[in-house]
């Protein structure tokens, strides 16, 4: 090998260095879109969140530029001698290495610092965790795959050696490049799919503790063969079943499954949301209907009323006259919304859930009105406050003393946000079994949890926050949405 074979190696190393960093770079941001998409992360993803990724790619692009010339022009006097390397001082790879190291783990702090707004020191530990799993589990199935297919460097996989340097140069491309292609068409199809279109999967913890436990046993998986012992083509054989059969399966099949699973569940909650808008629609219009037809009959007979009224007056009856007229406006009043908030939405929502209230003896009041309204979707008001009626109610059912069942709303806007407050009774021991275990009442217990999320997610779609308070015989909701923000 002369110096000039030596510096086309280099070349091609820093190359394929910095096309891994562009896939790595889409590995960061696929995780944040997963953490957004399929975890309940409450976050934003912007153009900010990809700047600290962007500053990763350029720094390590600039560290192999520089390494590149100053390697050519410490060798360009001994181009065509064979490589000795006493004679020249070649970059010292291990410490770009270790700035390389700390500008990733930067990335991944600032990417993550800019996109969520709650958290986002766990949420910095999540990513890193999640970052690493994935890499591992890409980089060791692409290069189990590869090295297996490839005759001449099929022995490092025995040897435990997993660098993509010594493979062929052709062979080397073909790997970074597909590594570049699977974190890419992660990252463009979480962006179109998910977040462009403003959905979201919530995963459970049950769905993702499965998840870990998957991508881990894909690892290993990996690495039977060097273990089971045997000869060489023993463990040739035992990798052709594993890489012809059991990690297709596993990995097409299993997220497949899950995914579908997944959906399905996703499916079934934004079901049952719009069934409570459709009923709370309903009930609204039968409400409208039924003040339509006593505004008539009232309107049909206003004239004899007022005569008679005028009748009584005349004849000086006084306190007859005011009996009836309290009679008369107690009709009015009836004929009227006994809850007003100012959203039409909201008061559909409060109207049906008043009904279930008064059957479990809860005593419910609300205080406020916000001029204008909520300005939001009607099926996201429906999504937010079903839900959180919903959960007031269940916590006041699972009370035992039927006098201190109550429920209490309360309505302010102010010049920048609209803070709605709800605040229930519950059990002194926050709703727990003798096992300390949390009580659940819903009839699926597998959408335990996905209400709240879905809350979570359409107030973090309206750039709102919320913040819960749990006493020792109260819980607390305080929901706040920005005026200026707030659009249909």
């Amino acid at each position: 090998m002369t110096f000039a074979d030596k510096f086309y190696s280099i070349l091609n190393t820093y190359i394929l260095s910095t096309l891994s960093y562009i896939g790595e770079s889409f590995c960061i941001l696929s995780i944040i879109l997963i953490m957004l998409c399929f975890l309940g992360r409450v976050g934003t993803f912007t153009r900010k969140s990809i700047y600290p990724v962007l500053a990763f790619v350029g720094i390590g692009t600039i560290l192999n530029i520089y390494s590149v010339c100053h390697d050519y022009f410490v060798m360009r006097n001994h181009w065509n001698e064979p490589f000795q390397e006493s004679i020249v001082r070649l970059t010292d790879k291990s410490e770009y290495s270790s700035i390389i190291t700390i500008v990733v783990i930067l990335a991944i702090i600032f990417s993550v610092l800019l996109t969520f707004s709650e958290h986002k020191i766990l949420n910095c530990l999540i990513a890193g965790f999640m970052i690493i799993f994935y890499e591992t589990y890409i980089s060791v199935e692409m290069l189990c795959t590869t090295i297996y297919f490839t005759n001449k460097s099929r022995n490092y996989i025995f040897q435990g050696s997993f660098i993509y340097e010594e493979l062929e140069d052709a062979l080397s491309y073909i790997f970074i490049l597909a590594y570049m292609f699977i974190m890419a068409l992660t990252f463009f199809a979480l962006y179109l799919g998910m977040i462009r279109k403003q959905r979201s999967l919530y995963v459970g913890w049950k769905s993702r503790i499965l998840f870990v436990f998957w991508e881990i046993l894909m690892v290993c998986i990996a690495y039977i063969p060097i273990f089971i012992g045997g000869t060489l083509k023993q463990q040739e054989k035992y990798m052709g079943y594993e890489l012809g059969m059991i990690l297709p399966l596993m990995g097409i099949v299993v997220p497949l499954f899950m995914l579908i699973f997944i959906s399905n569940r996703n499916a079934i909650e934004k079901s049952i949301i719009q069934e409570e808008y459709i009923s709370a629609e309903l009930a609204y219009i039968n409400q409208y209907k039924r003040n339509q037809h006593e505004t008539r009959a009232f309107r049909h007979d206003i004239i004899n009323n007022l005569s008679m009224l005028a009748t009584i007056h005349n004849d000086k009856n006084y306190s007859e006259a005011e009996a009836y007229l309290k009679d008369l406006i107690g009709n009015v009043q009836d004929m009227s919304s006994k809850y007003v908030t100012g959203d039409e939405m909201l008061d559909c929502i409060i109207g049906m859930k008043y009904f279930k209230m008064e059957e479990e003896g809860i005593d419910f009041s609300l205080d406020g009105y916000i001029e204008g309204g909520l300005k939001m979707k009607p099926s996201d008001v429906c999504g937010i406050f079903a839900n959180a009626i919903d959960n007031a109610i269940e916590a006041c059912e699972m009370i035992s003393n039927d006098t201190n069942k109550w429920i209490r709303m309360s309505l302010e806007r102010g010049k920048e946000t609209v803070c709605i407050h709800i605040k229930n009774s519950c059990p002194s021991d926050g709703g727990r079994n003798a096992l300390g275990e949390k009580v659940n009442t819903k009839k699926d217990m597998s959408l335990h949890g996905y209400g709240i999320q879905n809350m979570k997610n359409t107030i973090a779609k309206y750039n709102g926050n919320e913040s819960m308070i749990l006493n020792e015989e109260t819980f607390e909701l305080m929901v706040r949405i920005p005026v200026i923000e707030i659009s249909l």
